[in-house]
């Protein structure tokens, strides 16, 4: 239950390993919060009713559909992703330009890293089932991405991070105070801390300027956009999520505290990496190559900030596939792929 981690760390790996166009590297220091939130924010819309989701989970009962997670997964992400680098380069120089730049180079790395990584995840799902798994295909697509994210986490900070309240810092996506909060003199400008993002994020506060370029871009696209309660909801949610992950009940979902007998598990290991090279499953790789698609990206992002064009998709690289590394049909898709993984991508 770990997966929506790899997102919020990504850009913290690309920024570090790969560097940052200077405009972007920029937008994502001053407002690292709206980058970590443009980096789950397709995925929020599975966070919605967080405490029944989580029922859902125990009892391998099927969730709902997701109407604005279909969208954000299965249709065109180009049009979408060149709607949020309008709605930034509309924006005000200074703050507000910053903070929506930073939420689209977040969300244009979520884009590059579900296109890499779904690849096998699906392939474990369709194995397994054909093996006679009795569980549900959805429920084997979040233990795929469960079990990738883990050992990739350990790998990265040397520990199990499932039960450790130290990683709650990464679920902060209020860089500065609310409003009412700063003109009480509470708080003074500056990044959150992050109990006190926690404490606002959970009381129903969506940042300002990354949802007005989500919802900029949702009318752009779709000609309708999610009613900012919704967002808060799906937001809380989220949080929920970071909160139930980081305390005490996450380490029954974590690897265990002795690594070398979690790493001798390969029912669990050969989802991070498989041994057998006919299978070639090897989540570090696919990382790198998600990296590398994501630097493409943001040159293009960064390109289109200067400059650009009419059309939305003007110089964005996007590789023409859906969230899920299908190749585009150029049709609407229906919820086909929902119905088999809805889960937290």
């Amino acid at each position: 239950m770990a997966s929506t981690l790899v997102h919020l760390t990504s850009i913290e790996r690309l920024s570090v390993q790969h560097g940052l166009p200077h405009a972007i590297e920029h937008a994502v220091a001053h407002f690292p919060g709206a980058a970590r939130l443009g980096a789950v924010c397709v995925d929020l819309p599975y966070y919605h009713n967080f405490p029944a989701r989580l029922v859902e989970h125990f009892r391998l009962s099927a969730p709902p559909a997701f109407p604005w997670a279909e969208r954000f997964h299965e249709e065109d992400p180009r049009p979408f992703a060149g709607a949020l680098l309008d709605a930034a380069r509309a924006a005000a120089p200074g703050d507000a330009r910053d903070a929506r730049i930073a939420f689209a180079a977040g969300y244009l790395v979520h884009a590059a890293f579900d296109q890499v990584t779904h690849r096998a995840v699906e392939r474990h799902v369709a194995e397994e089932g054909a093996a006679g798994d009795p569980l549900p295909a959805w429920h084997r697509h979040l233990r795929a991405e469960k079990w990738q994210s883990l050992y990739y986490h350990q790998r990265m900070f040397g520990e199990d991070i499932a039960g450790r309240a130290r990683y709650l810092s990464r679920w902060r996506f209020v860089d500065h105070p609310p409003r009412a909060l700063a003109a009480l003199g509470l708080f003074t400008r500056g990044e959150l801390p992050w109990p006190a993002a926690v404490a606002a994020q959970l009381g129903g506060a969506f940042p300002v300027e990354p949802g007005r370029a989500l919802r900029i871009a949702c009318r752009a696209v779709w000609g309708v956009a999610p009613a900012w309660p919704l967002m808060a909801e799906w937001l809380s949610g989220l949080v929920q999520f970071g909160l139930l992950t980081c305390g005490p009940l996450g380490r029954v979902e974590g690897l265990g505290r002795d690594a070398a007998a979690a790493a001798a598990r390969p029912e669990r290991a050969r989802y991070y990496h498989d041994p057998d090279p006919a299978r070639g499953v090897d989540f570090e790789a696919l990382v790198e190559e998600a990296c590398a698609r994501s630097a493409r990206y943001l040159e293009g992002a960064a390109a289109r900030l200067d400059g650009g064009g009419e059309d939305a998709t003007a110089g964005l690289p996007l590789v023409a596939e859906d969230l899920s590394g299908r190749p585009l049909d150029g049709e609407k898709r229906t919820s086909e792929a929902t119905s088999v993984h809805p889960g937290r991508r």
